[in-house]
Parts: structure tokens; sequence; C-alpha cells
């Protein structure tokens, strides 16, 4: 029994070994001009805007299919919802676990964006050497 639980464990790795995934984050400046610049973000200061890319490549020989990449938000920002990318096939979460179509509503309201959690995107298929950036901006919350 433990030697056909090993196989399986190592198939699975290698499997995944060729979906290649990176998740990236930057501070978004915009400069005097309008342009917008992407800097490192180990640091920020409440009401700085924070950009998460998620990039993932098919290396496999063969389409994946129904992959569901997800990007947390952390806590103390505050989801800007027109910068979700691509704004399409997309669900949110407000734990992290359970996704729901954007927006969420409770008791007849939409839930404050302050309170989403992650965001997962729904792809059906990813053929091979195919690649793909999903995106999201947050703003750190003030701290009152």
């Amino acid at each position: 029994m433990k030697r056909v639980i090993l196989i399986f464990l190592l198939t699975v790795v290698s499997v995944f070994a060729e979906i290649k995934t990176e998740l990236s984050s930057y501070k978004v400046i915009t400069g005097a001009e309008g342009n917008i610049e992407r800097v490192s973000s180990e640091q920020g200061l409440p009401g700085d805007i924070l950009e998460y890319v998620f990039y993932i490549k098919n290396d496999t020989s063969e389409a994946i299919y129904n992959v569901n990449p997800i990007i947390p938000i952390p806590n103390g920002t505050t989801l800007i919802d027109d910068k979700i990318f691509p704004q399409n096939n997309f669900k949110v979460s407000l734990n992290g676990r359970d996704f729901l179509e954007f927006p969420i509503i409770q008791n007849g309201l939409e839930v404050p964006l302050s309170n989403y959690r992650a965001v997962l995107w729904e792809i059906s298929q990813l053929n091979t050497g195919i690649d793909m950036n999903l995106k999201l901006q947050v703003k750190i919350n003030s701290g009152n």
C-alpha cells in the first residue's frame, strides 16, 4: 500500500513540475505626467497601490483543464475592482476558501471591497506552450 501511494505522489510532482507559476508584487506609482511605474513592494504605506501578478505557463505536452489560480488579498488592503485582469471568469472570496460571483451580496447589500480576501480565475483550458498573466490591484488601508 505504501508503494502505491509513493508512486502516485511522484507522478503528481512530475506533472506539475512542467507547469510554471510565479506570484510577483509591485508598488504602482503614477508620475506627474500620468505615466505608471511599477517598483519593488517590500514596504508600503497607507494609500499605496499594490499590484499582484500571477504568471502561469503550460510547458507540458498536453492541454491542462480546469486550472484555478488564486491570488490572495492581504489583510489591511482593499481590492480595486476595476483592476482585476482579466475581467472575466473570476470569482472572489471573503475567507480564501469559498468563492462566489462578484460582487458578493449579503443581506441585500454589496460586501465592501475591503472584506475580500482572494480572487480565483476559472481557466477551462490552458493549451501547451501558452502563458498567462493574471493581475489585481489593492490599496493599503489607512491605520484608522
